[in-house]
């Protein structure tokens, strides 16, 4: 069988912006990128370090990384 195609979502675009300095607390951002995300679409996170607290990823949603690209909480910060 063939796997539908979905449409990427670059969370560092429009109308997401999330910034992955290591810095800057990008959960809202997550957390409601992955609530809007339709079944034809998935969340793509490019190279960076992604500052995150609790998100939650419910149902069909997937969310892919590129290499290099990190989500951690900010205790983690300086341990990677």
């Amino acid at each position: 069988s063939t796997w539908p195609k979905k449409t990427k979502i670059d969370i560092t675009k429009e109308p997401y912006n999330a910034i992955g300095d290591g810095v800057f607390d990008n959960t809202e951002i997550f957390q409601r990128a992955l609530n809007e995300c339709q079944p034809d679409k998935y969340i793509f996170v490019p190279f960076g370090t992604y500052i995150c607290d609790k998100i939650t990823i419910s149902g069909d949603k997937k969310l892919e990384l590129s290499a290099g690209a990190v989500i951690c909480n900010k205790e983690m910060v300086g341990k990677l």
